[in-house]
């Protein structure tokens, strides 16, 4: 008989290929059209007990491609903005299973109080530059939430709203088990002076997270 840690560990290492396979086979459609850009690294977090990991990827440190006004973040965070708080981070919690999903979203180093877009894709893409950040997610696009940050952090759902997993069903990308999802966070940044022209925008992004849903 199987026992319940045996089962857990084989979930956990079927968890991380599945993530590491996922995110590889983005990363090669798209490294010949951008062969020039040095290789993004895709770290794996500790697994929890029980579901998937959320892997983070796209990071404006020094370990990706430059930032698109020579403003590198902090590790594991997106690109400087203009408080400079060493970038926004986007980290998660909880578990992304469709059955029980209770997976959250926890952003910071955001300005005070930026508006934000929490955006979901289908696919994912070699780091590009954008606004005073790098995007990295691509495919079939849904801005599941927005935001006002709190002193340059917030976290979603709240207590009472729709977990992800219904949010993005709702609206028009519904989940099934094996699905990969990949997320980042846009977000104002409006002074001028800061990452001008020609590049800028007024906004900034965080790093991005690769999901893969379970039932």
């Amino acid at each position: 008989m199987v026992s319940a840690h045996t089962h857990i560990a084989s979930t956990r290492s079927t968890a991380i290929r599945a993530v590491a396979l996922a995110f590889a086979a983005t990363l090669a459609l798209a490294a010949s059209a951008d062969a020039q850009r040095s290789k993004q690294r895709t770290p794996v977090s500790p697994a929890p007990d029980l579901g998937l990991v959320p892997v983070p990827f796209c990071f404006g440190d020094p370990s990706s491609v430059p930032c698109p006004c020579d403003n590198p973040g902090a590790p594991w965070s997106g690109c400087q903005n203009s408080a400079l708080t060493g970038g926004a981070q986007l980290r998660a919690s909880g578990q992304a299973v469709l059955s029980a999903d209770t997976l959250q979203f926890h952003v910071r180093g955001e300005l005070s109080t930026s508006l934000s877009i929490v955006l979901q894709g289908t696919a994912a893409v070699r780091p590009q530059g954008f606004g005073d950040g790098l995007r990295c997610v691509s495919g079939q696009l849904t801005r599941l939430y927005i935001r006002t940050a709190a002193d340059g952090a917030f976290s979603l759902p709240k207590a009472g709203e729709d977990s992800i997993s219904v949010r993005t069903a709702a609206l028009g990308d519904p989940l099934v088990g094996g699905d990969t999802r990949f997320y980042q966070v846009y977000y104002r940044d409006p002074r001028a002076a800061y990452c001008s022209g020609p590049v800028g925008g007024g906004f900034n992004i965080s790093n991005g997270l690769a999901v893969v849903w379970t039932r």
